[in-house]
């Protein structure tokens, strides 16, 4: 038998030599006992991790019981060194930076909760509170919004997109009278949730609604000068008069009882006394109302109305001038300030615009807006002298040539 023959021969009988097979035993069962171990290694390591993560935690719920927030910072980043994934961790983070005011700190834990953990609760409207701190109120409106999708009650949320919608214009007033309803419901004992409800009533003439809830607001606040001037102007709609304008009197003087500088308290008794055709009364009351609150249209259209039923026809043609002059600006500031909107680079529109509010009064809307025609004209002296004046809280006076 040739060598081959001989090497060849055993896996012609039925396999590998005996020795070599003992050999792979031994290899597998080496193998299978060294997976056990490394098995009992990862379950080992993820326990004691684990342990590691609590004892931090633990040591971070300890500090914050004791009033030592950077500590438990501390404690929840070493946390985070050792499972960066925990959402919980990333969320108790995002709620520390929210109460001590770290709003940017907060946004960048909330966003990554969103991503990688977004059925967690309330994560938008945490990220709506943090983003309207930082002045993002389109962001903050938007992430509000998406919380009331999940929790239609959501008190931070509706607090938040009520408050957006009241500083703008050409809202949805309706989506915003039933936001408010909902937030001083939910709020029952909260003055500044229940006036913004009453203020939406009364700015869309809904009295038969108003009446319950100025009732509600005064039972919290007797002494509330706001609900009774609202009251006020009810007792002026009702159907019932002259009661009704007797009973506005003695509101609006309790408004001015309670808070003496009260301009829309006095231009209320104003209207009232001419409902109850006591002229002079009016012209008091309502002189007094646009000394307190000037350059404003219906006050001095009633303030002529008044003089003209005094008989005061001089005084009447006077004020109606002062009336044509202010609907005239009125009207070139809407469209300056559609200007500005539209041609953002043009220096002209915002120079415009600020001088106009120069003339007004408006000071803080002239500094506004006369600072950004300044960096467009980085070059005008007196442009930035009237900047400067204005931010030192000084009222400069704008000449002809300002608008050269």
């Amino acid at each position: 038998m040739s060598v081959t023959e001989r090497q060849c021969k055993p896996l012609v009988n039925g396999g590998p030599p005996r020795k070599w097979t003992s050999t792979l035993r031994l290899a597998l069962a080496i193998c299978s006992l060294l997976a056990a171990v490394l098995a009992l290694v990862s379950v080992y390591g993820r326990w004691r991790n684990g342990e590691v993560l609590r004892s931090h935690l633990d040591a971070a719920y300890h500090d914050i019981a004791m009033g030592n927030g950077p500590a438990a910072e501390r404690q929840w980043k070493v946390a985070l060194s050792l499972a960066p994934a925990d959402a919980t961790v990333h969320d108790m983070l995002g709620e520390y930076y929210l109460d001590t005011h770290q709003w940017s700190k907060g946004v960048e834990q909330f966003r990554y909760l969103q991503v990688h953990a977004p059925g967690r609760p309330h994560i938008d409207c945490r990220l709506a509170a943090c983003l309207f701190r930082l002045g993002d109120q389109k962001d903050a409106y938007l992430q509000a919004e998406n919380e009331l999708k999940r929790d239609k009650d959501c008190v931070t949320a509706l607090g938040i997109v009520t408050t957006v919608m009241t500083r703008q214009s050409g809202i949805d007033q309706d989506k915003l009278l039933l936001y408010l309803k909902r937030f001083a419901r939910l709020q029952p004992n909260d003055l500044m949730a229940q006036h913004m409800y009453a203020e939406a009533l009364a700015n869309r003439y809904f009295y038969d609604e108003l009446r319950p809830e100025l009732a509600h607001i005064l039972a919290i606040d007797p002494d509330d000068a706001e609900a009774y001037n609202l009251k006020g102007y009810t007792d002026l709609a009702s159907a019932v008069q002259p009661a009704g304008a007797q009973l506005a009197v003695t509101d609006f003087k309790s408004s001015i009882r309670l808070a003496p500088i009260n301009g829309g308290a006095y231009f209320g008794l104003g209207r009232a006394y001419l409902h109850l055709n006591r002229p002079s009364s009016a012209i008091e009351s309502l002189v007094t109302a646009s000394r307190l609150i000037p350059h404003q249209i219906r006050i001095l259209q009633t303030l002529s109305r008044a003089y003209l039923a005094n008989g005061q026809e001089a005084d009447a043609s006077r004020v109606r001038t002062d009336v044509t002059r202010l609907e005239r600006d009125a009207s070139q500031e809407r469209t300056l300030a559609v200007k500005c909107s539209i041609y953002p680079d043009v220096a002209r529109f915002p120079r415009e615009l600020g001088t106009l509010y120069l003339t007004m009064g408006e000071y803080n809307r002239a500094s506004y807006y006369l600072s950004k025609a300044s960096k467009l004209l980085p070059h005008n002296a007196l442009l930035r002298s009237v900047v400067s004046k204005l931010r030192k809280g000084m009222r400069p006076v704008a000449g002809n040539n300002f608008l050269q």
